[in-house]
């Protein structure tokens, strides 16, 4: 088991308020930043920084501003496994169609509309629970490593064309 600090200051874990582009900038560097100490791979590391980055600006754009914690985590079940665990919350007015939200593509605004779906796809754990003028909160993780996935072997028949994949 590896042996880590508490969450504090020093090993990373940090609390940011959301209101600007300039505070958005800042919690995905610190978020790149604990990556990158942990031990993530670059791209793991930028992984994290920019799902961080889209669900800081989201705060910023939509919801009015918020707050962004990262935390060090370690899986109980896996032994030496560590992630960085990511907490969006505010107070704004919710998502009103959670579904809809998360089609590629869909904004409320001018924006290119990649942010939740976005941010769902860089990370390894996603969850989103909202509701209407109570805000919203998400919860992601990025692993270090990613879990290693069973596969089965390619079948020849019809209608299996590619391994299966389950989730750990």
């Amino acid at each position: 088991m590896v042996d880590l600090p508490a969450p504090s200051e020093e090993c990373g874990s940090r609390r940011f308020s959301i209101q600007t582009e300039a505070d958005v900038m800042a919690v995905a560097r610190g978020a790149r930043q604990l990556a990158e100490h942990l031990g993530f791979s670059q791209v793991r590391a930028y992984h994290l920084a920019t799902a961080t980055s889209e669900l800081a600006t989201n705060l910023a754009v939509y919801a009015g501003g918020g707050m962004v914690q990262l935390h060090v985590i370690e899986d109980p079940a896996k032994a030496n496994r560590i992630g960085v665990e990511l907490r969006v919350e505010d107070q704004g007015p919710g998502i009103p169609d959670l579904a809809l939200a998360m089609t590629e593509g869909f904004s409320t605004g001018a924006r290119l509309g990649c942010g939740l779906p976005g941010a769902s796809r860089l990370m390894d754990e996603f969850s989103i629970d909202t509701s209407a003028h109570q805000g919203t909160r998400i919860r992601a993780v990025k692993w270090r490593q990613p879990a290693l996935l069973p596969t089965a072997p390619i079948s020849t028949e019809a209608g299996s064309l590619a391994p299966t994949r389950t989730a750990p």
